[in-house]
């Protein structure tokens, strides 16, 4: 059981993830690391935070509501009264719009919606008062998606209007709500399936002309639980060069 600040970190295996739990255990908080199937990149961000004996690692692959809900029964076990959570879970799909089937729209509306709306929903009644939450979405609802990733923007939208309709619902508790947009972000991911070309190209459209870092999404969103950030609420941050 923590007595200090914890933070559940959903998707925290992840190369943004593991960089936002840097982040909040530099700052002196307690971080639950949620991983659905990469255990070894789990263990080994673990081991290598700032004392390691303040957090632990959680597994589960959110693809049922009771699944969810046993993934916050132990972690509020670990952490009774958690100071909140950061929502980083999620693919970024590939699939031509062309091409979608019912399926994928199912799969990735459940994944970058359904499933944080459900998370929060079952933390909320443990989370201390004053306490945070931050959604991590995509540039991509600015611009309807790219090709490939239609569905993706609108799954992100409606993850960001759930987000803003919890805060409503829970601004009697105190908990301050919002969410960070991230632009075009240089990850193992999309180096694997974005050709150079379609990478160069996209870069060309941002305005400080190059890809961002998993680092720096990771101090935006971890600024978000700092005291001082007392005043951000309902909020949209977009971290996206300017994009």
């Amino acid at each position: 059981m923590r007595q200090n600040k914890t933070v559940l970190v959903i998707g925290g295996s992840g190369e943004i993830g593991s960089e936002i739990c840097r982040e909040l255990s530099e700052m002196g908080l307690s971080v639950g690391i949620h991983y659905v199937k990469n255990r070894k990149q789990a263990i080994k961000l673990h081991q290598s935070l700032y004392t390691p004996g303040n957090h632990k690692v959680f597994q589960s692959n959110l693809k049922s509501e009771r699944e969810v809900r046993r993934l916050i029964k132990k972690f509020v076990a670990w952490s009774p009264n958690p100071y909140g959570m950061v929502l980083a879970g999620g693919l970024i799909p590939n699939e031509p719009w062309k091409r979608l089937k019912t399926q994928s729209w199912y799969r990735i509306f459940n994944q970058h919606c359904v499933v944080p709306f459900e998370l929060i929903r079952s933390l909320a009644s443990n989370l201390s008062k004053n306490s945070r939450i931050v959604y991590l979405s995509s540039i991509s609802p600015k611009y309807g998606g790219s090709e490939k990733t239609l569905h993706y923007a609108c799954a992100k939208s409606a993850g960001e209007t759930a987000v803003l309709g919890l805060a409503h619902r829970l601004k009697y508790k105190g908990v301050l709500l919002n969410t960070v947009r991230a632009g075009y972000i240089e990850t193992k991911s999309q180096r694997k399936n974005r050709n150079p070309l379609f990478r160069k190209n996209r870069i060309k459209k941002v305005y400080l002309q190059r890809a961002g870092s998993p680092k720096e999404i990771g101090f935006v969103v971890a600024s978000l639980f700092h005291e001082q950030a007392s005043y951000v609420a309902n909020s949209i941050l977009t971290v996206a060069g300017g994009d």
